[in-house]
């Protein structure tokens, strides 16, 4: 063992663990004297690990940590490689701003902080486990705190959101566990590292006749695509790639917001960076081009759903399913472009997200309503709030010098030659339109019901200014994040890649036209489309059409047959 190579590893791990407990600390004395101290100390101890790790990883170390000074395959064991430093980071960021977000607002008490803390605890035990059964438990008290803070406000609505997420997840899990089971069977192990090693060597024999009558396959390759097919369901589940989606726009709709902007932020590309984990031990081509196909009907599943709704929350929700699509597409190409690429839009999506409902979320809790087609005029209100919206909303629509023009970039350069393209294509049309729609709320003239509701509540429940001070600076944080990976993207790419693989093992340098005439031409086309599209939505027959389309939701009984149709999906291209 080596002390200052596990300590990182460990700070990493629990600081918000630390945190969540002297947030309790909070139901009996004053919140400055053990909520404001508890993200303190989550915030610099997480700091300092991510500092104290970085020299290692930038020369492509991993830090590993073995839970009682045993080591795989026997023991559990923790990593913080490249991804799970990236990772860190991007989450830091979001759940800072988020937990900014919330110091205006009495209602967020002791209780809330402790969940929110315990969810980034959680967080950081998807990213950091080499365990597959361990990975099963971080993600059950993941679901356990992402159910509490969504029902926070014990609204009907909220409380509802959070059963049918609780159900789903249920049902999820199930799958992963029988994909684990197999695997243990296939190769004693539960380590993906041990897992990934059995089964190569296992690859060519057939399998143990015992397991032969538990399952209708004869070799190790369909045993273990089998298993892989069971738990990428479970996993999709988790980061509402659709079929498997239905859960997230309810508890958009229902969370606060800061709670919206954790989950979108980064709760549900943590499961992806698990997901990533295990398929970078076990190849699987015929998954990895489903997920690509997936990726694409992902983008233009979501984006439509998202154009006809009313519900400024449920439209980011359904967003947050869209633009998981470019990540599931190009992380399923591949390959050193397609996984940067991937990383790349993860973390540009985290922060434009982000910041969108923080500031969609602030603007709408003020006004008292969410209602697209009734909002007029906010800019008046909110000039700080406008401006960020607007970098947010330039940036998800993929306007140049902005995180989500050059995250497109990079994906197009994954996947330009691959038919999938055209959808993602077509889901940034429909994006643009829909958030010219969006933008419609902070122009033209507010209705005297809503100026009556402005003028008459207080800016801040706290009526601190400190508070909205606080707040504000979270916003220009990513804000600014928004920008620098629209400036310099050839740089942050650069260290993307320099810590995914480190500087002996850099990859070659990989020629992308982040502003070239093409990429610029796609862009303007794209937001023209959109435009055009977002008359079109606006128009009295396109809201009708909008109304029809709402009417056709999904209720719980239909998310649990899209489930199983995605895992009969899944498991179809396990055994191709």
């Amino acid at each position: 063992m080596n002390p200052q190579n596990e300590l990182p590893v460990l700070i990493i791990l629990f600081a918000p663990l630390i945190a969540a407990i002297l947030s309790l600390i909070g139901k009996f004395l004053p919140p400055r004297y053990s909520i404001t101290p508890a993200f303190l100390v989550w915030l610099g101890g997480s700091l300092w690990a991510l500092y104290a790790a970085a020299p290692a990883i930038l020369y492509g170390q991993s830090l590993t940590y073995s839970l009682g000074g045993w080591a795989e395959p026997y023991g559990i064991s923790l990593s913080v490689n490249g991804l799970t430093w990236i990772a860190t980071l991007t989450d830091i960021v979001i759940a800072s701003a988020a937990w900014l977000a919330t110091r205006g607002y009495r209602r967020f008490g002791a209780l809330f902080y402790f969940f929110f803390f315990m969810a980034l605890f959680s967080l950081q035990g998807v990213l950091c486990s080499r365990d597959i059964f361990n990975l099963f438990v971080w993600f059950e008290v993941l679901s356990l705190s992402s159910i509490i803070l969504i029902s926070y406000d014990r609204s009907l609505s909220s409380r509802l959101a959070a059963i049918r997420y609780l159900l789903i997840s249920s049902l999820s899990i199930i799958f992963f566990l029988i994909g684990v089971w197999i695997l243990y069977r296939l190769t004693g192990s539960l380590a993906l590292t041990e897992i990934a090693q059995r089964l190569q060597s296992l690859n060519s024999a057939v399998v143990p006749r015992a397991f032969i009558g538990t399952l209708p396959v004869a070799r190790v390759h369909s045993a273990a695509g089998l298993a892989l097919a069971l738990i990428t369901a479970g996993i999709l589940t988790r980061a509402a790639i659709p079929p498997f989606h239905t859960w997230l726009p309810d508890a958009h709709t229902a969370a606060p917001y800061p709670v919206s902007a954790l989950l979108s932020g980064f709760v549900i590309k943590a499961p992806m960076i698990a997901l990533w984990r295990i398929f970078e031990l076990i190849e699987f081509p015929q998954l990895m081009e489903g997920l690509v196909w997936l990726g694409g009907v992902t983008a233009v599943w979501g984006v439509a759903a998202a154009m006809v709704q009313k519900d400024a929350k449920k439209l980011l929700g359904y967003h947050s399913v869209s633009q998981m699509g470019y990540i599931l597409a190009a992380f399923g190409i591949g390959g050193v472009i397609g996984r940067s690429a991937a990383l790349f839009y993860i973390i540009a999506h985290a922060l434009f997200k982000s910041l969108l409902f923080l500031t969609i979320g602030h603007v709408t809790t003020r006004v008292g309503t969410r209602n697209v087609y009734k909002i007029r005029g906010l800019r008046r209100f909110f000039p700080f709030y406008t401006v960020a919206f607007l970098i947010a909303a330039a940036s998800i629509s993929g306007l140049p010098l902005l995180a989500g023009f050059t995250g497109k970039v990079l994906v197009s350069k994954a996947l330009h030659s691959h038919p999938a393209y055209l959808m993602l294509i077509a889901a940034g049309v429909g994006t643009a339109a829909s958030f010219v729609k969006l933008s419609a709320i902070f122009f033209g003239t507010a209705s005297d019901e809503h100026l009556l509701t402005l003028e008459s509540r207080p800016t801040e429940d706290r009526g601190s200014k400190t508070a909205a001070g606080e707040a504000h600076f979270g916003l220009l944080v990513i804000s600014a994040g928004c920008i620098a990976m629209g400036v310099v993207p050839r740089l942050i790419h650069h260290y993307i890649l320099l810590l995914l693989h480190g500087r002996a093992a850099l990859p070659p340098s990989i020629e992308i036209g982040w502003y070239s005439s093409g990429t610029l031409l796609k862009a303007g086309v794209s937001i023209g489309g959109g435009l055009l599209l977002a008359l079109f939505l606006l128009s009295p027959f396109g809201k009708n059409l909008a109304h029809r389309a709402r009417a056709m939701s999904v209720g719980l009984n239909g998310s649990l047959r899209l489930m199983v149709a995605g895992l009969l999906l899944l498991l179809f291209l396990s055994l191709l």
